[in-house]
C-alpha cells in the first residue's frame, strides 16, 4: 500500500504552518491543541538520543527501567558525568562513541520516565537550600 501525498493536497503550504483563521476550525485540531505537542521536540535533538537509547536497549533490553525499579541518583549522577565532560571540551562519549550530551539528555529522561510508571527509587539527599541560593543570587534586569 503506498500514499500518494503531494504538496498541492494541503489547503496551505508555507514554513511555519497556518496562522489562525486561515483553517476553518476542525473539532479534532480544537481538543489536539488541547494536548502536549510532541512535535515541538527537535529532532536534531532527538535523534542523537534516540541513538543512545538504541544502544541502551542493545545492551540492556528496551525500557528495561521499567521493569525493576531504578535509583534516581545513579542517573543524575551518569547525566552530570555527561554533562561536566562536554562543558570540559569533550562532545562524544569515550566508550560509546555518541553524544555525551545525547547521554546525559537519556540519562534524565529515564529519571522522568521510570517517575511516571512507578519505577523510580527516590534517594535524593534530604532537601538543601540550592535553589533558595540560587534565586538570593539571581541578579536582577532592572525591570
Amino acid at each position: 500500500m503506498s500514499f500518494d501525498i503531494r504538496v498541492d493536497h494541503f489547503a496551505v503550504v508555507r514554513d511555519g504552518g497556518p496562522s489562525p483563521g486561515e483553517l476553518p476550525e476542525n473539532p479534532k485540531a480544537i481538543y489536539g491543541r488541547a494536548k502536549p505537542s510532541l512535535a515541538l521536540f527537535p529532532a536534531g535533538a532527538l535523534v542523537p538520543v534516540c541513538e543512545v537509547f538504541q544502544l541502551g536497549a542493545d545492551k540492556y533490553g528496551p525500557f528495561n527501567w521499567r521493569k525493576d525499579p531504578v535509583e534516581a541518583m545513579t542517573y543524575a549522577n551518569a547525566a552530570l558525568r555527561h554533562i561536566f565532560s562536554w562543558i570540559d571540551g569533550a562532545n562524544q562519549d569515550h566508550e560509546s562513541g555518541l553524544s555525551d550530551l545525547a547521554h546525559g539528555i537519556c540519562c534524565l529522561a529515564i529519571v522522568l520516565d521510570a517517575a511516571a510508571n512507578g519505577k523510580l527509587i527516590d534517594d535524593r539527599p534530604h532537601k538543601g537550600v540550592a535553589q533558595e541560593l540560587i534565586e538570593a543570587r539571581t541578579k536582577s534586569l532592572g525591570q
